[in-house]
């Protein structure tokens, strides 16, 4: 099924960010950008293709994940949140999850981010994505769907590697442990978001590097202890591995 704004609104989580921002009109959504870079203008065929969805624009609905975002890869320095309306009116909007499931998920990252080294993984990476993955996915304006941060990208590989239930990846998904993003592919989506918030500088929100490059870093190591021990409990069964889905 299509996501539609409704159902952003439909739980109060959402509804309360949503408030929070000042939005009122349910055809609207605040999204955020965690950046290096002072200066940045969301631009259509820029990016890079070997992120999660390929290439695009990333955003979230979550400002404290997205000043995460904004020094996770930097060395010292401080980063830049960038504020954006997004119009969705005539945008077609996918929710990845509610649609297709864990395994074309792991099909679209194992697409754009392939995490094969030994030759059954390439092979199970192959069959996963000539089996899961659906070219329909590309001709939507949005993808809202879960993000892959290292830790949990390291999960996903494992579970290609056929070292763990697939069923435990689904329920970590399925219970938010990986959080979402809002993916803009589209020429048309582009069109479409507006940054606002402009200071005396410009538009953007300056983020400290020493309080958000801890918080992710803990987050990190938290999120990498959870599948850790996860993958080594007895609810880890490899009975239900990847190998049953391919065939």
């Amino acid at each position: 099924m299509e996501f539609t704004i409704e159902d952003f609104w439909a739980h109060d989580c959402n509804r309360e960010i949503l408030k929070s921002n000042g939005v009122d009109s349910e055809c609207l959504i605040p999204l955020y950008h965690g950046s290096p870079n002072k200066c940045f203008i969301p631009q259509y065929g820029y990016g890079e293709d070997k992120h999660d969805y390929g290439r695009g624009f990333y955003t979230t609905l979550d400002y404290e994940l997205a000043c995460e975002w904004a020094v996770c890869t930097s060395e010292g320095e401080n980063g830049y949140v960038h504020k954006y309306i997004l119009d969705t009116v005539g945008l077609s909007i996918l929710n990845l999850n509610e649609e297709y499931g864990v395994l074309t998920w792991l099909a679209v990252l194992s697409k754009h981010r392939s995490a094969a080294k030994s030759k059954k993984c390439k092979l199970n990476e192959k069959k996963l994505i000539d089996k899961y993955y659906d070219k329909e996915i590309e001709n939507y304006d949005v993808i809202i769907g879960y993000r892959a941060d290292d830790s949990f990208f390291s999960f996903a590989k494992q579970a290609i590697r056929g070292e763990v239930d697939i069923s435990l990846l689904d329920e970590i998904m399925r219970q938010g442990k990986l959080g979402y993003q809002v993916f803009l592919q589209s020429e048309r989506a582009f069109e479409k978001i507006k940054e606002i918030e402009m200071n005396e500088d410009g538009y953007y929100r300056e983020v400290d590097y020493q309080k958000y490059s801890t918080l992710y870093n803990s987050r990190d190591t938290k999120a990498r202890d959870y599948v850790a021990n996860l993958i080594d409990s007895d609810r880890n069964t490899l009975t239900d591995t990847i190998e049953k889905y391919l065939d």
